[in-house]
């Protein structure tokens, strides 16, 4: 976007006095009185929907409890009341389709006040719904408003500091204004057509195996971090979690310097690659692979660079079948061996704005935190042996289940186990005794006489004997 301001006043006032854990509900607001809505008006849809699908299909924490819709016309409409986006998305899709079928041609005049009135009128609704949920206990009393125009921004965030001064705002976390302009949306420029139209004649097939290289611990017991993590499409997990005579294939897209891959967009476990020890092939394709892999990791580490991999489909020719398209990147190392991560792909990444390192820092500032660096042991690699986490301990607590007090008797009165009870002065064996095997000094001893009954195999007269 162009423009994507805070007021400064919201972050002042605005805020409510007690921060909540609950996300805030969001009031979005519309305005299509642009003569530019007619190129707006697809992308901008198609973005909503998409956002919001994501929205109500993540588990865990909601991201957007509660979600409004008004658009400005020729004045304001809300085409959504608050609605809980989870489990909705069919309300919320016919809401944008009916966004999207709005007129095009700009005929609607300029805003003026639509888009404050809607601020207004927006902010009345959370309060009464605010004042219907406080019956049923929930706590949830924050909102955030997002206004799409294109309009200066400028202009509009004058005018909500001027007519929101007699408003009671405790409920609004902040407001954000954000000018569309036409140029913003443009098609992105797609991915795939950075790759190469032809197959390669150069290809290189290698033949690997995948190794698990540290245990999730999502999947012990109890669930040690204390969340429990969904199946993730783009994890290698899932790739390990296959049959392991099934075989899937990676194909490498392009080269990534080492210094260009920020550690933020990697996620998920690692694994390991090695080149593969099967079995069915034969020695001379075993030993070409294992060089060809060698020379691969060598190439890679003098050149620096990562593999950024897709994982193609097992069945290519099911294309009644929406592929959710997984990307890896590959890592060369010198222990004759590639680690492989998942890595973030545009639908997963999150907006987010990083503000330049500043060169120079007050003496004051930088004096104690160089200090408490320099008390610092330094080592020279990190070795995981060193550090433990309780975790067996952790584990052995929730697995150990004492047995109920009315299961546990006494000493004096448990039955005795080496004095089975006999009604005759001959006890008769039900299952034939096993015949012990002599040891290996007695295996070349002759016979000697008996020393023990539990320490020589019976001979067949005492055997009848024993059973008689």
């Amino acid at each position: 976007m162009n423009s994507r301001r805070l007021l400064s006043e919201t972050r002042r006032t605005f805020l409510a006095t007690k921060v909540q854990r609950q996300q805030p509900s969001q009031i979005l607001i519309v305005d299509v009185t642009s003569p530019s809505w007619t190129d707006t008006c697809s992308v901008l849809s198609e973005a909503l929907e998409n956002i919001l699908c994501l929205a109500c299909s993540l588990t865990g924490p909601c991201r957007v409890p509660l979600l409004s819709l008004y658009v400005v016309q020729n004045q304001q409409e809300c085409l959504l009341p608050f609605t809980q986006v989870r489990e909705n998305f069919g309300r919320i899709q016919a809401c944008i389709s009916e966004l999207r079928s709005l007129p095009r041609e700009g005929c609607f005049p300029k805003a003026g006040n639509g888009v404050i009135q809607a601020v207004q009128d927006g902010l009345q609704q959370f309060k009464q719904y605010c004042r219907h949920i406080a019956a049923g206990g929930s706590t949830n009393t924050s909102v955030e408003i997002t206004i799409l125009t294109c309009q200066s921004s400028k202009e509009i965030v004058k005018q909500l500091e001027k007519k929101l001064k007699d408003v009671d705002l405790v409920n609004l976390r902040r407001i954000q204004v954000t000018e569309v302009l036409k140029r913003d949306f443009l098609e992105p420029e797609d991915v795939e057509q950075c790759m190469p139209a032809e197959e390669p004649t150069n290809n290189v097939c290698l033949k690997c195996d995948l190794q698990e290289r540290l245990l999730d611990p999502s999947l012990l017991s109890g669930s040690v971090d204390g969340a429990m993590r969904a199946a993730d499409l783009n994890s290698p997990c899932q790739m390990a979690a296959w049959p392991a005579t099934m075989l899937y294939k990676l194909r490498v897209v392009k080269a990534l310097k080492s210094e260009g891959v920020c550690e933020s967009v990697l996620y998920g476990l690692p694994f390991i690659i090695k080149p593969t020890s099967c079995w069915q092939l034969d020695w001379d394709e075993l030993e070409t692979n294992q060089h060809s892999f060698h020379v691969l990791c060598h190439s890679l580490l003098k050149r620096q660079w990562m593999l950024l991999a897709k994982r193609e489909p097992q069945d290519p020719g099911a294309n009644w079948n929406i592929m959710v398209h997984s990307y890896y990147v590959i890592v060369p190392s010198d222990s004759a061996s590639l680690l492989i991560k998942a890595i973030a792909i545009r639908e997963l990444l999150l907006p987010s704005t990083f503000p330049a390192l500043l060169a120079e820092h007050p003496e004051r500032v930088q004096g104690p935190i160089e200090s408490a660096l320099n008390s610092l042991e330094v080592e020279v690699a990190y070795n995981p042996l060193h550090l433990k986490s309780n975790l067996y301990k952790y584990l052995k607590s929730m697995l150990y289940k004492p047995l109920p007090r009315q299961q546990v008797q006494p000493r004096d009165q448990r039955p005795e186990r080496h004095q089975p009870k006999q009604h005759s002065s001959r006890a008769k064996a039900t299952v034939a005794p096993l015949l012990m095997a002599p040891s290996p000094v007695q295996a070349f001893r002759p016979a000697a006489g008996r020393r023990d009954g539990c320490e020589h195999s019976l001979s067949p007269r005492e055997y009848e004997e024993f059973l008689q």
